[in-house]
């Protein structure tokens, strides 16, 4: 019988076996993870500013959306190992990293040459690929190049970047919801390779308590008022979204989130009142949507919005002074 740490897998027509979606670390990758927990000490201390994801194969840091920093596990055998001996790969953008030559002649931060620190640090030049710059670096390489004076640096670079204002909102609401005993963001901007979910990406993931050590996911979508979404086609999304869960692929998302679960407890990124292992069942998911800077004549649309889906909860959050 198959146990909730192992996903429900598909078999391609080569007769490759994959799952749909993976955010955990396999057992092999799981062994090194005590390399890998300084990241998640800066992300827990960061009071939000850093998110901490795993994803498959690898970690990530993320600020506000974007890519700070990867680290990918190099496979053991086969002609990766070959041709990097050591046991991680650390990529950075560089959009974020390199010098930046617009044609206005304007750079957010100026000419910056954090590529050729990180190339310092590393003691090799970056491998570019595609607008990433990749180092394979050990242990004690990767605390040498991914130091808090490094992160800093590459935060305020994205920060220099205007990426619209609903991921700084989305921002916003994860640093609002740390987790607690009751309720808990999971994830960020979800994807899986189901057919049916192609070219789509749910904002949050999150997980709400039933009862014990019983979870339940949460989908949360986020639009501004500003978004003409957010006057009824943000409603239909969420439901898809729900639907694509609880119909299509629920074995799967209970059995890999359940184990990032188990694996954010131990990097120490889940509070200690919680408990270290969960059961999420595949009851079908809650919908959340949340509307940010609504106007008077949308919070009205909302309450008609509300009234015609009950099964759907709406935020509106409420940031005038009285």
């Amino acid at each position: 019988m198959r146990q909730q740490g192992e996903p429900m897998v598909r078999t391609s027509p080569t007769g490759k076996v994959t799952p749909h979606i993976r955010r955990h670390l396999n057992e092999e990758e799981w062994t090194h993870h005590r390399d890998l927990s300084f990241l998640a000490d800066m992300a827990r201390k960061s009071h939000g500013d850093l998110w901490f994801a795993i994803r498959e194969h690898r970690v990530s840091l993320y600020h506000q959306g974007k890519l700070v920093c990867t680290v990918n596990f190099v496979p053991r055998t086969g002609r990766a190992a070959s041709t990097y001996p050591r046991p991680y790969n650390v990529g950075f953008g560089r959009r974020f990293t390199e010098p930046t030559k617009p044609k206005s002649g304007w750079a957010p931060l100026g000419e910056w040459d954090l590529a050729d620190q990180i190339d310092d640090l590393a003691g090799c030049k970056g491998r570019r690929s595609g607008s990433y710059s990749y180092y394979n670096l050990d242990a004690a390489g990767l605390k040498r190049v991914i130091t808090p004076a490094v992160v800093k640096r590459l935060c305020a670079a994205i920060r220099a970047i205007n990426y619209g204002g609903e991921i700084t909102f989305e921002q916003l609401l994860v640093a609002q919801n740390p987790p607690r005993p009751d309720f808990l963001v999971i994830d960020r901007q979800i994807a899986d390779s189901h057919p049916k979910f192609a070219r789509q990406r749910m904002d949050v993931l999150a997980l709400r308590r039933v009862a014990g050590d019983e979870f339940s996911f949460v989908v949360i979508e986020l639009k501004l008022g500003n978004n003409p979404a957010a006057w009824g086609e943000v409603v239909g999304q969420t439901k898809r979204y729900v639907d694509h869960i609880e119909h299509d692929v629920a074995e799967e998302y209970c059995a890999t989130y359940a184990k990032m679960y188990e694996q954010l407890a131990q990097f120490g990124l889940i509070g200690s009142e919680m408990p270290r292992t969960i059961t999420i069942r595949p009851d079908r998911p809650e919908g959340v949507v949340v509307i940010g800077y609504a106007d008077k004549a949308l919070e009205e649309h909302v309450k008609t919005l509300r009234e015609d889906n009950p099964d759907i909860h709406f935020h509106t959050p409420e940031l005038r002074l009285s």
